[in-house]
């Protein structure tokens, strides 16, 4: 089992585990309340680093950017396969090309279940759609510890890959951020600092 994989798992059951015991609040205020998440990011081959900001347009819906940048990867520096004679052939990976495979920039999406299903005041539950390289959709949880700084957990699944193609290669050999990310991190309630 790949033990990138095993920790997703693991990171993933603990936080579910401490989300339904804590129990259920609300982070989000609606009209311009803004957060900040600070994280990393986790995928198959690739550990990273996530950043988002939102800012709230009504009590149900946010708008705002998230960023990802692949920081550490498992691949290869080269492809090996097999032509039709059964002769192993090379092709390099040169680290150049591959660095905007291991960046991602996405405007989002957000629709709040708070106001709909009377969940408190600390517990923030959304889901919704962002375009970027890719088009795709988030869903996620944030709880604020205190008034100022909480967790959040979020997915990433996209869903049409490689709208814009940075490489001149339409093949994008690592496959970063065109699988399931797995987010986790400390969220910043900006209205409350600043």
């Amino acid at each position: 089992m790949n033990v990138n994989k095993y920790i997703m798992r693991r990171i993933l059951t603990i936080l579910c585990f401490c989300f339904v015991s804590i129990g259920f609040g609300q982070v989000f205020d609606g009209n311009g309340d803004t957060k900040i998440s600070l994280g990393a990011s986790f995928q198959s081959k690739g550990v990273g680093a996530f950043g988002a900001f939102d800012k709230g347009i009504n009590d149900y819906l946010s708008y705002g950017v998230s960023f990802g940048a692949i920081l550490k990867s498992d691949y290869p520096t080269e492809i090996v396969t097999t032509d039709e004679f059964g002769f192993e052939t090379s092709e390099e990976i040169l680290e150049s090309d591959s660095f905007t495979e291991k960046l991602d920039f996405n405007a989002r999406l957000n629709l709040h279940f708070n106001h709909l299903l009377d969940l408190g005041y600390n517990f923030d539950f959304f889901v919704g759609p962002n375009i970027g390289r890719n088009l795709g959709g988030q869903i996620g949880t944030r709880y604020l510890v205190t008034e100022n700084v909480g967790l959040f957990a979020e997915a990433y699944i996209p869903i049409s890959t490689n709208i814009i193609n940075f490489e001149d290669s339409e093949v994008n050999y690592y496959k970063f951020y065109e699988q399931p990310v797995f987010n986790i991190g400390i969220v910043i309630n900006w209205n409350s600092i600043f």
